[in-house]
């Protein structure tokens, strides 16, 4: 079997016709992926825009945290100060029980 320039010419055409097609077929696959990658692009704005929001909540988290700390300096500072008044005023106390001994003892 011999193919004649009519069968070449008819394989020609069919295979345009086929690359054709698959060209169609490919753009319509490129503009469906450009759509994705639009999307992908939304997408990744929005991750964005939460990083943004997170990094504000750790700021603020932050001086939260400084706030406390000063908050509960303080809170040290003037536990101590009470402690040591406590301490005075206990000292005092058994010294004050101590002179109340000697002196009912010496009542007696």
């Amino acid at each position: 079997m011999s193919l004649t320039s009519d069968d070449l010419a008819d394989i020609k055409q069919l295979l345009m016709a086929m690359e054709n097609r698959f060209d169609r077929r490919f753009d319509e696959i490129d503009k469906r992926f450009d759509e994705v990658d639009k999307r992908f692009d939304e997408v990744y704005e929005r991750f964005d825009e939460i990083d943004k929001r997170f990094d504000e909540v750790y700021e603020r988290f932050d001086e939260n945290d400084e706030k406390l700390n000063e908050i509960m300096n303080a809170i040290g500072s003037e536990f101590q100060e009470k402690a040591e008044q406590i301490d005075a005023c206990t000292t005092q106390l058994t010294d004050h029980e101590t002179r109340i001994l000697r002196l009912e003892s010496q009542a007696a």
